[in-house]
């Protein structure tokens, strides 16, 4: 269990609570409930990645040292059968988070698989990487907005901050703006959660700030996601985080967290996430409503 976090500020503990649990969510180790407060520990599983020529799966969820080591001894019961198991830290320079370490198995034949995971005693999906399943099973920005309920009613009189389409991220209301969409984040007096509200001109409708953003960002026209071809790289920007179905899709397509860019693209930060390959990229920003950018790095 975790205090509650302020993703959005960017400042202090908070704001690091929360970036580790997006993290970890991401790479599958554990799920949560919308306030961040209770963490629920998934269990262990082999789960493929999107590998172009041998089986690769990486294990999720929790695991313990005696876990690692059964795995380690029944890839090498199969030594000469074209199977091997890698395990390599998680960089993380930006924060360090001490994330668990990557654990991959690469074999040319899948049963092989199939049958370490059920002498070690867990789970596995292998049929199809995971990636696809959770793109197939994420709902586009589409519905989300089809389903909000827009009513007239008195804005709420809490301190409160608005979405800036230039600093993508909350700030102080600006007077001036003009925009016909606002997202707004409103902050309890008394015990400091929070509620996110989209306005349509004088209709509003409660939204969770994860589709919210990108909804916002949608209806203004304006995209944020940058795509190198070359490099097979995502980047996202760091106020602006994937919904979590998104991101683990992102996540487990290298099995790698992504890494965090100081000043990466009109001086804001933005998350690169690896080895993403271009369908994976184009349907993600699809559900977001977003065209993707392209972008070749190696001129940045």
């Amino acid at each position: 269990m975790v205090s509650k976090f302020n993703e959005e500020s960017g400042e202090g503990s908070d704001y690091y609570y929360g970036y580790v649990l997006r993290q970890f969510q991401s790479l599958g180790f554990c799920d949560c409930d919308n306030d961040g407060i209770n963490i629920y520990v998934s269990p262990p599983r082999l789960v493929a990645l999107p590998s172009k020529i041998f089986n690769e799966v990486i294990l999720i969820g929790a695991r313990t040292p005696g876990l690692i080591l059964k795995l380690k001894k029944a890839v090498n019961k199969r030594k000469g059968r074209g199977i091997y198991i890698s395990v390599k830290k998680q960089a993380d320079p930006n924060y360090g988070l001490g994330l668990p370490e990557l654990i991959k198995i690469t074999s040319i034949y899948e049963n092989d698989i199939k049958e370490i995971a059920e002498e070690v005693g867990i789970k596995y999906s292998i049929r199809q990487p995971a990636s696809f399943s959770l793109l197939k099973y994420a709902m586009p920005i589409s519905y989300f907005w089809e389903h909000l309920e827009f009513k007239k009613i008195p804005e709420i009189n809490w301190e409160k901050r608005v979405f800036s389409l230039d600093r993508l991220c909350f700030s102080t209301p600006n007077s001036n703006s003009s925009e016909k969409h606002r997202l707004i984040e409103y902050t309890n007096p008394t015990n400091r959660t929070r509620l996110f509200y989209i306005y349509k001109g004088n209709l509003s409708a409660e939204i969770g700030p994860e589709w919210g953003r990108y909804i916002l960002l949608s209806l203004e026209g304006k995209n944020v996601l940058y795509y190198d071809h070359e490099k097979e790289e995502l980047y996202v920007p760091a106020w602006v985080a994937l919904p979590t179905v998104l991101s683990r899709a992102a996540s487990l397509s290298s099995g790698e967290a992504p890494l965090l860019k100081r000043n990466f693209k009109g001086g804001l930060d933005y998350f690169t996430y690896t080895s993403i390959p271009d369908f994976i990229a184009k349907e993600i920003a699809w559900k977001l409503g977003q065209k993707l950018q392209s972008l070749n790095t190696k001129s940045i």
